[in-house]
């Protein structure tokens, strides 16, 4: 299980192989003090006495894929490597599962719709548990054969997964119904009062609206989801879409630190509105010109 080296000069430096009588151990690596040269033929005759062939499957890191080989053994040596064909599917799943432990959940191709949903259900469960599978990146990760086994039938590299794949990994066992009421319960979309849809973002302790701060005018409470249990962070942004402000109460926005916001921003964007009442004004989203 360890190596050893030839002396600097050794005559025996170059031989195929050796059988070795004395080592000296030392502190790092060992020494060779006494050694016969082998021919690899000899080894391999003796190995076709004595040794095994043994079918493998493992990892091979320069390629990504699970590969299939046979070898043949001599003890704890290995003398040859034979290509086979593919691994069987379960042998292909149990491979790729064990090199998520070294690889992580980055291996997996994850997208902006697989980490919202991973983010929803986690979110799902940390309010009421079942019928919300657990789906931290911790659980995930610590236990991929819970939810991947499936999946990963029939693959033989990461980039066999696809992004429906890990979307019905996620989803695991939910019905039709519990799947929509997700979309119910916590949407990846919601209404804003300028009249259009606008995205949420689910992140790992927050629920973020990213709106330009006109579109708001008018509003007095930022919006809940979960039953209104969950409030929604706003992050309300300039006409150029950078974040001025964030925060969950709007009303406390208009009557505070608007007014800051406001006399900064109408010189930089005159083209837009920025009313003396926002609470009342109308929400837009569009410049003065076009509204």
């Amino acid at each position: 299980g360890r190596g050893a080296a030839l002396q600097v000069s050794d005559p025996l430096d170059g031989a195929e192989a050796l059988a070795i009588a004395e080592l000296d151990l030392g502190d790092s690596r060992a020494k060779i003090r006494l050694a016969l040269p082998l021919t690899h033929q000899w080894v391999k005759e003796l190995a076709d006495q004595n040794g095994h062939w043994r079918e493998r499957v493992l990892w091979d890191e320069p390629t990504k894929r699970v590969r299939a080989e046979r070898v043949l053994q001599l003890g704890a040596l290995e003398l040859e490597r034979q290509p086979q064909p593919q691994a069987s599917c379960e042998q292909s799943r149990d491979v790729l599962i064990k090199q998520l432990s070294k690889d992580g959940l980055s291996a997996l191709p994850w997208s902006k719709r697989t980490e919202q949903l991973r983010s929803r259900l986690a979110l799902a469960h940390q309010q009421q548990g079942d019928p919300w599978p657990l789906r931290t990146l911790h659980h995930l990760e610590k236990h991929p054969s819970t939810w991947l086994k499936e999946t990963l039938m029939g693959c033989r590299g990461w980039d066999d997964v696809k992004e429906e794949q890990l979307m019905e990994a996620l989803w695991g066992d939910l019905s039709w119904s519990h799947r929509q009421q997700l979309d119910q319960l916590l949407p990846t979309q919601i209404k804003i009062p300028s009249g259009r849809n606008a995205a949420l973002d689910y992140q790992n302790d927050d629920i973020v609206l990213s709106v330009k701060l006109q579109e708001m005018f008018g509003c007095l409470e930022g919006p809940a989801v979960f039953n209104g249990q969950l409030p929604v962070t706003l992050e309300l942004l300039s006409p150029a879409g950078r974040p001025l402000q964030r925060t969950r109460d709007l009303a406390g926005f208009w009557h505070g630190s608007y007014q800051e916001v406001r006399k900064e921003m109408r010189g930089r964007y005159p083209k837009h509105p920025w009313r003396d009442h926002p609470a009342t004004a109308v929400p837009t989203a569009k410049s003065k010109a076009r509204a």
